[in-house]
C-alpha cells in the first residue's frame, strides 16, 4: 500500500506491508472546500464524500478509503450527532461498495465478476440479493431492479421507491435512518461480506411497503434536504 493514490492523493503513510489486525484502513479529512451545486436554489448543502482506494486487483474486497467532512456544513444548529453518525455510516457504504452500485466489481457466490447487475437504458439495479429484497418487501415478484440516482453514474438508491434511506443521496432535516436490509442486501451484493441471516437491522423500512409493481413516487413528497455525495 505504500505510495497508493486515493482520491488523488498519494498515501505514504503506511508501510508496505499494511497493518497488522486491519481488515481496511479508513482516512478522515475535514475541509472547507466541499462542492455544492450553485443553480440549485433549494437548501441543499454538501456534508460529506468517500472514494474507495484501489485494489491491486479489481476483483478483492476494499481495504482502503477517504472520507471528507465538510467542516462548515457540520454545525451542531444543522445537524444532530445522530445525523453525523448516519452521514458517517453512509460514507463508510461507498467505501464498502468500492464505489460501485452498477455492480461491475463485485463478485458472485463462486468468486467470478457478476454480470447483467445494471441497465442504464431503465436506471435500474438488478443486483441479486438487493432485487430479491426488493421484490418481497414491495409484493412484486416480477420487479425489474432498483431505480437508481442517476442513470449514467449511479451512486446511490433512489428516494422514489423506498423514500429517505441510508443509501439515498440526502440526509432529510427532521428525519432518522440507520442500516435497513435493504444495505445489508447491497453489502452482500458485492461478495466481499457475508451476512448473518439471524441478524436484524436496526432501521425498519416503511414507506411503500407491499405497495406492488408501481409504487408511487415517494420522492416527491420529501423536502429540505442537505447533500451526502
Amino acid at each position: 500500500m505504500h505510495g497508493m493514490k486515493c482520491n488523488n492523493d498519494v498515501i505514504t503513510d503506511i508501510k508496505h506491508y499494511g497493518v497488522n489486525d486491519a481488515d481496511l484502513i479508513l482516512y478522515v479529512t475535514a475541509s472547507s472546500e466541499c462542492k455544492t451545486d450553485q443553480s440549485d436554489t433549494t437548501d441543499k448543502i454538501v456534508l460529506a464524500y468517500a472514494f474507495s482506494c484501489p485494489t491491486v486487483k479489481e476483483f478483492l474486497s476494499p481495504i482502503a478509503g477517504t472520507i471528507n467532512v465538510c467542516k462548515d456544513s457540520l454545525n451542531p444548529e444543522r445537524i444532530s450527532k445522530l445525523q453525523l453518525r448516519e452521514t458517517m455510516l453512509h460514507e463508510m457504504l461507498h467505501i464498502f461498495m468500492k464505489n460501485d452500485l452498477k455492480g461491475k466489481l463485485y463478485v458472485d457466490e463462486k468468486g467470478e465478476p457478476r454480470t447483467h447487475t445494471y441497465s442504464q437504458e431503465k436506471c435500474i439495479l438488478k443486483l441479486p440479493n438487493s432485487l430479491a429484497f426488493a421484490r418481497k418487501y414491495l409484493n412484486c415478484p416480477t420487479l425489474e431492479g432498483i431505480v437508481v440516482d442517476n442513470c449514467t453514474h449511479p451512486g446511490h438508491v433512489s428516494e422514489k421507491t423506498f423514500g429517505n434511506v441510508l443509501f439515498s443521496p440526502f440526509l432529510r432535516k427532521g428525519s432518522e435512518t440507520g442500516i435497513s436490509e435493504l444495505e445489508l442486501a447491497l453489502l452482500k451484493d458485492t461478495g466481499f461480506y457475508q451476512i448473518e441471516e439471524s441478524y436484524k437491522p436496526p432501521f425498519q423500512l416503511s414507506m411503500n411497503k407491499g405497495k406492488g409493481c408501481n409504487p408511487p413516487d415517494i420522492s416527491k413528497r420529501i423536502h429540505g434536504s442537505y447533500y451526502l455525495i
